[in-house]
């Protein structure tokens, strides 16, 4: 199969790189096209597949043109964005798509609303090979690490800063990410991203996942598969639904509260062996059921219109 991937080609947005990569293992050819160059897109072969990655722009023209020029070609889109709202871009393009993949289940009804017609769940993932084999930097040690950016256009980020000084005040807290410095936390330790960000999630005895909507269905981060692929114990926050694709205690753990999740923060710093298993668990589960590898063999399943049962692959035409 020949895929047409629009998508962002740069080391910043490197979610629509790894797919990329997993197709072609797959055994799939891949034209890497830019949503620049869609409008007056003249693909070098003729397309089996069009995958777009997040809209840059509102694009349901250049897509509509393409899919009158190549009658057989289907049309996907993955959208990872945690945000009820659909953006103007989204929308535009959404009737022009055969599937739509997104990454938390609490966004159906808001993608049905605005016209998707076929759903699939399709959670974030990481490569296999995410940890880059790195080992745990010294200068980077911390009991508990957070690795994301301060977002505030976000909801939630006034809750997610109040449970970063929960943790801050009794803990060694180590905060990765751009826009913290300012937060009046004891360790901003500033930008990481690819192997930097795997070695500050390894240098650190608990990662911290604190998703900004904790009232989406499934919503899980970046961070959270990051995480399970670098083999650490991941708090995460609990979001409705979040039982059905992990397994509290097991491959991670979950907290509701803010006194909770110091209460298992201190539990697990002082409890290596339970940390140390979950860990290992994580990325066991990870490896097994949850790369980018995985993603696409339930999108071959999706195209073929066949389900294959299991949780992380529910459908809306079952």
């Amino acid at each position: 199969m020949h895929v047409l991937y629009c998508g962002t080609w740069s080391p910043r947005h490197h979610s629509d790189i790894y797919i990329a990569q997993a197709m072609e293992r797959h055994g799939w050819t891949v034209e890497r096209v830019s949503w620049d160059h869609l409008p007056n897109l003249r693909p070098k072969e003729s397309p089996d597949l069009l995958f777009m990655g997040k809209p840059r722009f509102a694009a349901g023209a250049a897509v509509k043109r393409l899919r009158k020029q190549y009658r057989h070609m289907r049309t996907a889109l993955w959208w990872g964005d945690v945000r009820s709202e659909i953006p103007t871009a989204l929308a535009d393009v959404l009737p022009q798509c055969d599937l739509v993949l997104p990454a938390h289940t609490g966004l159906f009804d808001a993608l049905k609303a605005a016209g998707a017609t076929q759903l699939a769940f399709w959670p974030l993932s990481a490569p296999s090979f995410y940890d880059w084999h790195v080992r745990p930097d010294p200068a980077m040690e911390a009991s508990v690490a957070f690795v994301g950016n301060r977002w505030t256009a976000h909801q939630g980020h006034d809750d997610r800063l109040a449970m970063l000084k929960a943790v801050d005040e009794p803990f060694d807290l180590a905060v990765w990410g751009r826009g913290w410095e300012a937060m009046r936390l004891k360790r901003p330790m500033g930008y990481a991203a690819l192997e930097d960000a795997c070695r500050a999630i390894r240098s650190a005895k608990l990662i911290l996942g604190i998703q900004h909507y904790g009232d989406v269905a499934l919503s899980q981060s970046q961070r959270t598969w990051n995480t399970l692929a670098c083999g650490r114990c991941l708090l995460n926050r609990y979001v409705p639904d979040l039982e059905l694709l992990f397994h509290d205690g097991v491959d991670m753990v979950f907290w509701r509260t803010t006194d909770e999740l110091v209460e298992r923060c201190r539990h697990y710093l002082s409890h290596e062996a339970d940390r140390s298993a979950i860990a290992t668990a994580g990325r066991h589960y990870f490896q097994q059921h949850h790369t980018y590898d995985h993603r696409i063999a339930s999108l071959a399943v999706y195209l073929d219109g066949r389900h294959e049962g299991t949780p992380w692959e529910w459908t809306s035409f079952q």
